[in-house]
């Protein structure tokens, strides 16, 4: 009985028998990561030779149908790997980490509320461009800031649009073991940079 429904939920559930290769390939992007185009490129061999196996007769078509499904599993790794870099903001050519800073005059929207700290205020904030010889150039990504107490910093709040000159600096991992780990917190969120504004 209890492989009948096995057998049942597989048919009712397709997508269950592809999850949990999708998932692999995403964290296996994660924590090695390709270039897109390297995991484009490995993808579209596996379903070139996915399709070369249509023109085989039925009986090595049935011989080797374990080697037909282990590449689907394959290029179902490979999709999800793709999913997970696209969304990588390293991998963006216009994201905060693959542009020159020139001018470091940058054009942000606060994306939350102020949170209240000893001596700042601390938000998230998304690029919206970098100011280079007076036109504002198109950027992404998220940064969070720490803005310096003043009388009118208060009153920044949720879509706040700022323009401000300061210099990112990167959020690093804290390499002590057993700690909570922050740098790879914000990776998480897509967020490695920080600055400081007075």
């Amino acid at each position: 009985i209890n492989q009948y429904l096995l057998l049942t939920f597989w048919k009712i559930n397709p997508f269950m028998r592809i999850l949990p290769a999708f998932i692999a390939g995403m964290l296996i992007q994660y924590y090695c990561p390709q270039s897109i185009v390297s995991i484009a490129i490995v993808a579209g061999i596996l379903l070139s030779v996915l399709a070369g196996f249509k023109l085989l007769p039925s009986a090595q078509r049935f011989s080797f149908r374990w080697l037909y499904g282990l590449l689907v599993l394959f290029f179902i790794a490979s999709v999800g790997g793709g999913v997970s870099g696209r969304k990588d903001i390293k991998n963006n050519k216009r994201g905060i980490g693959n542009i020159t800073l020139d001018s470091n005059w940058l054009s942000v929207r606060l994306t939350e509320p102020l949170q209240e700290k000893e001596k700042t205020y601390k938000a998230t904030a998304e690029m919206t461009g970098i100011l280079k010889q007076g036109n504002l150039q198109p950027a992404i990504g998220t940064i969070i800031l720490y803005i310096k107490k003043d009388s009118t910093s208060k009153y920044f709040g949720y879509g706040t649009q700022l323009y401000i000159h300061t210099t990112l600096q990167s959020i690093n991992a804290t390499g002590n073991p057993g700690s909570f780990d922050y740098g790879h917190y914000c990776a998480l969120q897509n967020i490695y940079h920080q600055a400081y504004l007075k």
